[in-house]
């Protein structure tokens, strides 16, 4: 009130902000080959809130999907205001795969033939590699160079990445014949007469072969004589046998022309009854009545003389095969004519038998032999088979006869019975592998193996689940199975949280694995600390960002990991400061200056303790200038993760002295400007006040010590005499309010009635 008595009233104003801020998603990036970048706030570039000047980006998170072309690593930043609301978006990162795989040529190949030339086999390429994954090796394509001895195949192999990057390597591929081809000399040749030498034949060279030509060339070389024209004269013929690539041998066909040779033909008739000894060959053309050396069968010769036909007949013959006729002149001893004709003297009535083909089964099959009989004959078999009845023989080769009896005539054939035994097969012992791993299946105990689902034996592949896998080994043309179990336990995808991302130092952080999976085992890598145990605590003691790396063994003994880059930031304290410019201000010069001293922050917030505040840097004030007042000025400093530091100052505000002195008062009872006193309006101390009023002669005609109590006029207080009018001398004293600072003040004031 008017007398200084006072009271205060409060008003509670609440300030809740509960609104989110706002921010756009960063834009999308790729990076060929990668890695990422590292976290960037600042591409966040837009964050707004309806009460915070300048909300706090922060990195949260990088998540990998694990992909291949590309991999997409999901970023994700959060955008917090002053009082917590907060947001996240997402910056999609692409990794891409520009690199091609890596191999060498395989090692070149020689080869004698084309059909020597091996399958295209792309395990040829063994040092394929890329920097993601496990390439492919598939045959491209064979391009021949059109030429021969020597042919070069350039063989091209495709190395494909899991991207599809790829790149070609060459296996060159020498076809070159260097092998003479074979051949044996012809039979000779005898003919009586010149006109009975055969004309040049090159078919006479009927076993020509060659390791990569079918058919090699046969050409006549060259034919010499040794003039003998009439007493056995030898004629000479060289041929060539030459392959494909120019490799050659000769042979030699020698032609004896003998004049003196005999000629003769051959007759027989067969015995008459089975096992009998009446059958005979007859040799007819001969000389009548001339001695002849004669043998067949290569026995000794035997010295007859033909009959008055010209035969001979050689009787007492049994059933059998006669060949070799050699007929020799006995007055010629050079001249032999030799008749190779086989003559086949047979049993009458002899019954026909055929055992069949040669057989070839495998181990624990049956076999039926059944003999064609035509004739209707009884039939045996030895090693106690009988006759289509099945049987199941052991391994190995066996030799089975059949014997047809007819009437006492016998007839044989042999049929030959191979068991092969069937192959020990063993696919391996079941295998244990973690997914993403590779295995390899090597089957053993036969010549070759067939696996199920797609696997070749003892190529490495990639099982994507577990899987039990058949093979079936092949030891010419025996079958038999084995399988193996691939068990892939699943790998951990590995993940964890903490309570607290930020803070200040010292911050103590728990961490929790949060992987599901059956865990043997985890250890951490905090910023290079090592830690066991699936859930840990870490006290951080010096201001960094910290990158936290958990890797955890699972109870199947798979391990991976999960890394999470700057995962923790934690801040020193900031030190908060600053000063006023002035720090006393009045009621007409109320405004001024905050200059920020803090160090370390990185967002400031002002209270100025009138109920305004603000988030700039140095913010300049206007305080309430109404009255005087003290205002605790609060400054609160906050590193970016939210460490806080707190300055005060307080600000006067104090009234100006302002005061006016009239030069002029009419005291003449209207009610108006009857006195005459200074007024105040603020700013000066009551209690310390003195008003004089002088006359002409300085005489004190008017004193007053209470500001309020002003000179009317008269001479003194309890006087009621008036002055003159005119113009007086006044003298002011009094202090100021807050400095106690005396002013003096003089001038004159005019009364006017």
């Amino acid at each position: 009130d008017d007398c200084g008595n006072s009271i205060t009233v409060d008003q509670i104003i609440t300030v809740n902000d509960d609104i989110d801020p706002t921010a756009s998603n960063p834009a999308d990036i790729t990076v060929p080959g990668g890695p990422a970048p590292a976290p960037d706030p600042t591409v966040v570039d837009d964050e707004a809130d309806n009460c915070t000047a300048n909300p706090v980006v922060a990195w949260v998170s990088d998540v990998s999907d694990n992909g291949l072309c590309p991999e997409i690593i999901t970023r994700t930043y959060s955008v917090t205001d002053d009082c917590g609301n907060q947001i996240t978006v997402e910056q999609l990162i692409y990794i891409t795969d520009p690199f091609n795989p890596t191999a060498s040529d395989p090692a070149p190949v020689a080869v004698q033939c084309i059909g020597d030339v091996p399958a295209p086999d792309p395990t040829v390429v063994t040092d394929e590699a890329d920097n993601n994954g496990v390439p492919t090796v598939t045959w491209e394509d064979d391009t021949s160079d059109g030429l021969t001895c020597p042919e070069t195949i350039t063989r091209r192999y495709r190395v494909t990445d899991p991207c599809a990057n790829y790149i070609f390597v060459e296996q060159i591929i020498t076809v070159n014949d260097d092998i003479n081809p074979t051949a044996s000399n012809p039979a000779p040749t005898t003919v009586a007469c010149a006109s009975d030498v055969p004309a040049v034949d090159i078919n006479i060279v009927t076993d020509e072969a060659d390791n990569c030509t079918a058919n090699p060339v046969v050409a006549l070389e060259s034919e010499t004589s040794n003039g003998n024209v009439c007493n056995g004269e030898i004629i000479t013929r060289i041929y060539s046998v030459t392959d494909d690539c120019g490799n050659y041998i000769n042979v030699t066909h020698t032609i004896t022309i003998d004049a003196f040779t005999p000629t003769f033909t051959l007759s027989s008739s067969d015995p008459t009854t089975c096992g009998g000894t009446d059958g005979f060959i007859t040799i007819s053309g001969l000389n009548p009545n001339e001695n002849y050396d004669v043998s067949y069968n290569g026995n000794a010769p035997q010295s007859i003389v033909s009959d008055a036909n010209g035969e001979y007949t050689f009787g007492n013959l049994s059933a059998g095969s006669y060949t070799d006729f050699s007929v020799n002149p006995s007055s010629c001893p050079q001249c032999i004519q030799v008749d190779n004709t086989v003559i086949n003297l047979v049993d009458p009535n002899a019954p026909a038998v055929n055992a069949g083909v040669d057989q070839t089964i495998c181990e624990g099959e049956d076999v039926t032999l059944t003999a064609n009989n035509p004739d209707g004959a009884n039939i045996t078999w030895n090693n106690g088979v009988n006759d289509g009845v099945p049987f199941s023989p052991a391994v190995g080769t066996v030799n089975y006869t059949v014997t047809a009896d007819l009437m006492g005539c016998i007839s044989t054939d042999v049929v030959s019975v191979t068991v092969n035994p069937l192959p020990p097969v063993f696919a391996g012992n079941d295998i244990f592998i973690c997914a993403g791993e590779s295995v390899t299946l090597n089957a053993t105990g036969a010549n070759s193996f067939t696996w199920d689902n797609g696997v070749t034996n003892g190529v490495s592949f990639t099982p994507s689940a577990t899987q039990t896998y058949t093979v079936e080994g092949n030891s010419l043309g025996c079958l038999a199975t084995d399988e193996v179990v691939v068990t892939v336990y699943e790998m951990p995808v590995v993940s964890f949280e903490a309570d607290n991302l930020v803070g200040c130092i010292p911050q103590e952080v728990n961490f929790s694995n949060t992987t599901t999976a059956s865990i043997e085992n985890c250890e951490w890598n905090i910023g290079g600390v090592i830690l066991t145990g699936c859930d840990v605590s870490h006290v951080f003691t010096v201001a960094d960002c910290y990158d936290v790396q958990l890797t955890v063994t699972t109870t199947d003994g798979c391990v991976d990991n999960h890394i999470i880059q700057n995962y923790v930031c934690i801040d020193d304290y900031p030190s908060a400061n600053f000063s006023s410019d002035p720090s006393e201000l009045t009621s007409i010069f109320n405004q001024t200056q905050f200059s920020n001293l803090s160090s370390g922050a990185t967002t400031y917030e002002w209270d100025f303790g009138d109920g305004n505040g603000s988030n700039a840097v140095n913010p300049t004030h206007s305080f309430p200038n109404e009255e005087e007042g003290e205002f605790d000025v609060q400054l609160i400093a906050t590193s970016q993760y939210g460490c806080k530091d707190t300055a005060y100052q307080t600000i006067y505000v104090r009234e100006e002295l302002l005061y006016f002195v009239p030069n002029t008062f009419t005291p003449d009872k209207d009610k108006f400007n009857e006195t005459f006193k200074p007024v105040f309006t603020s700013g000066f101390d009551p209690q310390d006040y003195k008003l004089l009023v002088f006359d002409r002669w300085g005489e004190v005609i008017f004193e007053s010590n209470n500001a309020e109590i002003g000179w009317d006029g008269t001479y003194g207080i309890e006087s009621t005499e008036k002055v003159k009018d005119g113009t007086y001398i006044w003298k002011i004293e009094f202090k100021t309010k807050y400095n106690d600072e005396r002013i003096v003040e003089v001038g004159h004031v005019n009364i006017l009635r």
